[in-house]
């Protein structure tokens, strides 16, 4: 059995295929560091501060977690949180949503 040479031609090298795969996923990443860069942002400061107000008759977050909503709310004062901490207070959020926290 023969292969049709335009279907030759449109095969790629596997390395290629792995190179491709990998830049996609290290793009990815950075479009997600992005992501949860600009929610920190849009969340705003005043929802925050709502969220630690909340977490006072709570208790779910831990200290750690209220150090990093801090960060967040440091955006008034022109200090925006770095990419991975941006990810760790949006997972921050995440956890007190699925606790009932209505934000």
């Amino acid at each position: 059995m023969q292969l049709n040479n335009d279907f030759i031609e449109e095969l790629i090298d596997r390395a290629v295929a792995i190179s491709d795969q990998s830049f996609a996923k290290k793009d990815q990443r950075t479009i997600n560091k992005l992501q949860a860069m600009i929610e920190v942002v849009n969340f705003g400061s005043d929802n925050w501060r709502a969220l630690i107000e909340w977490d006072s008759t709570h208790h779910v977050l831990s200290a750690r977690d209220i150090e990093f909503i801090n960060l967040a709310i440091g955006i008034d004062s022109g200090k925006t949180p770095s990419e991975k901490q941006a990810l760790i207070i949006i997972d921050i959020l995440e956890k007190s949503r699925i606790e009932s926290f209505p934000l």
